[in-house]
């Protein structure tokens, strides 16, 4: 009995009904190998680094645009890998809280704590990746 409906069996058999058995087996929806995980991993973590790259460019843009003076004052970073640690450096110092303008202070505390979350996430998404699923 495999548990979902309309879904036949190992010997071919359709079952009607949702067998209360497998919702105690592991969820069913989760891939149950490596090989069937790893495209979850690369697309949960090419999702990540989409996020923080247009975040970057954005707060780049946003201070170049509408805070010039502050811009300038860290020395005018554009999106490459050596302005990475200016901004990065920025971001840390929070001189952003001083700034009024609410949206960039959101989006910089936002960052902040992606920063601060996407180790932990990329461990936890691995873990994820080799971790056995029972009842396999």
């Amino acid at each position: 009995m495999s548990g979902l409906r309309g879904v036949p069996d190992d010997d071919g058999r359709r079952d009607d009904m949702l067998s209360l058995s497998s919702l105690n087996q592991s969820v069913i929806l989760l891939p149950r190998t490596e090989r069937e995980r790893m495209p979850i991993l690369v697309f949960a973590i090419l999702m990540m680094g989409l996020f923080w790259f247009c975040s970057w460019w954005w707060l780049v843009w946003r201070l170049r645009t509408r805070h010039p003076i502050v811009y300038e004052s860290i020395g005018s970073p554009a999106l490459g890998w050596t302005d990475g640690t200016t901004m990065t450096w920025f971001l840390f110092s929070r001189r952003w809280r001083q700034l009024p303008d609410s949206l960039l202070v959101s989006v910089c505390w936002l960052m902040l704590l992606f920063s601060l979350t996407v180790p932990l996430l990329f461990v936890g998404l691995t873990a994820l990746l080799f971790w056995d699923v029972p009842g396999h």
